[in-house]
């Protein structure tokens, strides 16, 4: 969890998600015409904020392996079928393969043994091994300080490798 966050902002909390802290933020109000963009899929919390929110549309770059089928949320209830935004995703290529593997950093250091982990170990074993070779890595541990465009860089051909997949 973030422990330092502006005032009014969501820290320190398994509440703190982008979405849920983004649209906090807004007035109340028709954003039906907007597009919010997400490095992940959104989960069930984050999807009916969405629909609370009025989003009209969202565009994640990675999927959340976690939540498969969260789409049929919108067979369960008329107001969430009627509100459900537009949805696109996963978008493609290395950067894509970057906001998947993200999260996965903290769950190995968080829940090792859980079922995120558990599951990227059957649905995708190779984000996960490159996700747990870079946790030890000083070379990456450095560049967690660093720019996101030195990183990138640095990870581009493993990124490029597992996307190829």
């Amino acid at each position: 969890a973030d422990h330092e966050a502006p005032p009014g902002r969501l820290r320190s909390t398994f509440l703190a998600h982008a979405e849920i802290d983004v649209l906090g933020q807004l007035p109340p109000g028709d954003y039906e015409h907007y597009t919010l963009w997400t490095t992940l899929e959104p989960c069930p919390l984050c999807s009916i904020a969405i629909v609370m929110g009025n989003v009209g549309s969202v565009v994640f770059a990675a999927r959340d392996r976690l939540w498969r089928g969260i789409s049929r949320l919108t067979e369960v209830n008329e107001f969430i079928a009627s509100s459900w935004p537009a949805r696109r995703g996963p978008l493609h290529g290395p950067v894509s393969v970057f906001c998947e593997l993200l999260p996965l950093f903290w769950f190995l250091d968080r829940k090792p043994t859980g079922t995120v982990v558990e599951n990227y170990q059957t649905q995708h074993p190779r984000l996960l091994a490159l996700a747990r070779r870079l946790r030890d890595d000083s070379r990456f541990i450095d560049l967690k300080t660093g720019d996101l465009h030195a990183v990138l860089s640095h990870l581009w051909s493993d990124l490029a490798a597992i996307e190829t997949e």
